[in-house]
């Protein structure tokens, strides 16, 4: 979906991750922010259940 409006979703994750990497987040909430934004970009375009 990203791509029809020219966004690079592996991209976005790079610089997701960059980000979370120079934060001071604790460790298990910077995974956890990883992977909810992972999952939201490989997943369906629509509401789905969790």
């Amino acid at each position: 979906m990203l791509e029809y409006v020219y966004q690079d979703p592996k991209e976005l994750m790079k610089r997701y991750r960059e980000q979370i990497e120079h934060s001071d987040l604790p460790a298990s909430q910077a995974m956890s922010f990883l992977k909810e934004l992972e999952a939201g970009l490989n997943g369906y375009t629509y509401l789905e259940d969790e």
